[in-house]
């Protein structure tokens, strides 16, 4: 799977460790955003420059999360929209444990192949001498 499907197409499944790693970085870089945004508090025409840029960064990372998102719901079994349990109280948490924690669908099901089937092999490992 290349970055731009990964990001931006709402097909196929990732597992639970390529959602980790998407999550973790996209965590660390809205917080990043949001301390930038704070910085140009200040009134004036840069601020609403500014304001403009950050938004359609906001707009694109929100659309990056939500189709990541999908996917992992894919990979337990569930649609892509059962994303929108994580925006009711308490039901919230029943979405929460399904994607952060618990393992995939072993073998193909309705939206692809077993990522963890295709997982390519870590690019550290060592070689095997003989």
């Amino acid at each position: 799977m290349n970055v731009r499907h990964f990001l931006f197409s709402f097909e196929g499944r990732i597992s639970r460790l390529e959602w980790w790693e998407f999550s973790i970085p996209y965590a660390v870089f809205l917080a990043l955003l949001y301390w930038t945004e704070s910085s140009f508090a200040e009134s004036g025409p840069r601020k609403t420059y500014v304001a403009i840029a950050i938004f359609i960064v906001y707009a694109v990372a929100l659309y990056m999360w939500v189709a990541v998102s999908v996917k992992r719901c894919h990979d337990r079994g569930h649609s892509g929209w059962f994303v929108l349990l994580g925006l009711i109280p308490l039901v919230n948490i029943w979405y929460v444990v399904e994607v952060c924690f618990l393992p995939g669908q072993s073998g193909p099901n309705r939206f692809g192949p077993d990522p963890k089937a295709t997982e390519l092999a870590p690019i550290f490992s060592s070689p095997k001498l003989s």
